[in-house]
């Protein structure tokens, strides 16, 4: 399969299944700035941050603490992850489930969007945490994040001082392979620890190109099949990993150690601490054994894609106290390379 594998024009993201109606620009509040509305979810304490890609939703707990922001880019940096936002790509902000049921007891949830109602964050507070809750109303009931929901300004509208219109939306479109350059500059010099063509694979029109993946290293076509096995090894012997994936809008690395592993038809779960995550094994279209070309410790990386050349995930593990490694994640590559 692999020696079949060309390179792929980026196309658009298939549509996610919307929970609610489309909402015309009309219906959405305009309101603020998206830095300032995000500003004020710092305050609060752990949130869930989920993002979903192409097969796979990572969830991960953690503080918003800490956020930039540089023009139109969002940046955070945790203990265990990065996290950076294409603000451009956001177009409304409204409640994760619109029924709120449960009423006060329920975790409250705000759903960031980009124009076609697909979600590209979900911000949820933790069940165990009724304060992080009540907060996290307070500044929906402060905002309007209600009904349709609001429709944040971005950096550009802000300087033309008017509302969001059709015209500007396509200008954002037009601009946006600008943008993931931009964003990928920004990686480069941030001293994330990301890598900068990575972040442009995950969240802008690069996709899948053997011929520029081998140019940056060595990369090796593997059995897609057998990755949901790999996986499944890497929780059954707690191996620290390190996870950097996304989509549009959002790239994020995350580090965490799996504990716990299940398969459902075509489905795998992976559980870590704080960290959840669901793969739909049939959407795993291709898989390589990747190192870079720059790397002194020869650290090899697992990269999954789907069908349509748009990276899945990018997996390593975490190295160990010489910096390579661990003897596992080095003998599940060489029997996945064999």
């Amino acid at each position: 399969m692999q020696s079949e594998i060309r390179s792929f024009r980026r196309t658009a993201r298939p549509a996610a299944t919307l929970t609610r109606p489309a909402a015309t620009v009309s219906t959405i509040r305009h309101s603020g700035h998206w830095a300032e509305l995000l500003s004020d979810l710092t305050c609060l304490d752990d949130l869930i941050i989920e993002t979903s890609g192409p097969a796979m939703t990572l969830s991960h707990r953690a503080s918003l603490a800490g956020l930039s922001f540089r023009q139109d880019h969002g940046l955070l940096d945790g203990a265990d992850f990065r996290l950076r936002l294409l603000l451009g790509r956001f177009a409304a902000i409204l409640p994760d489930a619109p029924e709120q049921r449960g009423g006060d007891t329920a975790p409250a949830a705000i759903a960031l969007e980009d124009r076609a109602r697909q979600s590209l964050m979900v911000l949820r507070t933790p069940a165990d945490a009724p304060a992080t809750r009540f907060l996290m109303r307070t500044l929906m009931r402060a905002h309007g994040i209600a009904g349709p929901g609001i429709l944040p300004m971005t950096p550009a509208q802000r300087a033309r001082g008017g509302p969001f219109s059709d015209a500007l939306a396509d200008s954002i479109d037009d601009a946006f392979g600008q943008r993931v350059l931009d964003l990928a500059r920004d990686v480069a010099a941030d001293g994330s620890g990301l890598d900068p063509l990575d972040a442009a694979e995950i969240a802008g029109p690069l996709s899948l190109h053997p011929q520029r993946l081998r140019a940056r290293g060595d990369a090796v076509g593997v059995d897609p099949d057998l990755v949901a096995c790999a996986l499944e090894t890497l929780a059954d012997n707690l191996v620290p990993l390190r996870i950097v994936c996304g989509n549009a809008g959002v790239v994020r690395c995350v580090d965490f150690s799996p504990f716990a592993a299940r398969q459902a038809p075509g489905w795998q779960y992976i559980r870590g601490h704080g960290v959840s995550l669901r793969l739909d094994t049939r959407a795993i279209d291709s898989a390589w054994i990747f190192t870079r070309g720059d790397d002194p410790d020869k650290r090899r990386q697992l990269r999954v894609y789907d069908d349509s050349g748009q990276p899945v995930m990018m997996l390593s593990a975490q190295p160990d106290a010489d910096g390579k490694d661990p003897a596992i994640w080095r003998a599940l590559i060489n029997a996945l390379l064999s």
